[in-house]
């Protein structure tokens, strides 16, 4: 996603919504963590629960390239194949990580987690969703593609009002649905 970190550093809300936090929650830390330091930083962040049926989903359609170069906590395997209990550790890890640093935080409910229980068409990083200079990138979800093949676009909300809008409500929509992540199991199993 072209520009997102440039775009991160000057943000005030970032909301985010992800299959398993893998790939952007490591590679973005630094940048949401400067978010959460502002006065009226808000992240949040939605990713699929470790306990449902889209961890089958992408276990059976991961397409790994090996080791990923954001977190040597995470776990990848051989080219080809990412098995169910990889994916699990995986979004566990991102869930322990989020609310590791949520516990930090001087204001913890600027960070809010939440978890779906099935297989979004699209990862979304909304920043600044409810301003008319806010940015949409969206990467389309793919069953096979390395994800550094998935066909990715921007919008902007005052140049893509319509579509702009069309995702914002969606992720609020999905938000609405969801559920609070302190419910879903950590890493080491505790809830």
């Amino acid at each position: 996603m072209k520009d997102i970190e440039e775009k991160l550093k000057s943000a005030r809300k970032v909301w985010i919504l992800t299959r398993t936090g893998q790939g952007l929650w490591p590679q973005y830390e630094p940048e949401l963590r400067a978010v959460l330091q502002e006065p009226a930083g808000e992240v949040r962040l939605m990713l699929i629960s470790p306990e449902d049926g889209a961890v089958k989903m992408i276990a059976g359609s991961a397409d790994v390239r090996g080791p990923n170069p954001g977190s040597q906590h995470l776990v990848t395997g051989s080219p080809g194949q990412m098995t169910y209990e990889m994916v699990q550790h995986n979004i566990r890890w991102t869930l322990h990580s989020v609310n590791g640093l949520r516990a930090e935080l001087p204001r913890p409910q600027s960070l809010q987690i939440n978890t779906i229980d099935y297989l979004p068409a699209w990862t979304l990083v909304l920043i600044d969703p409810e301003t008319d200079y806010g940015i949409a990138y969206v990467e389309i979800g793919t069953f096979r593609a390395n994800p550094r093949n998935r066909p990715t676009f921007v919008l902007r909300a005052d140049t893509d009002k319509r579509w702009f809008e069309m995702f914002r409500e969606e992720y609020l929509t999905m938000w609405a649905k969801s559920w609070g992540a302190h419910m879903a199991p950590q890493a080491g199993g505790t809830s």
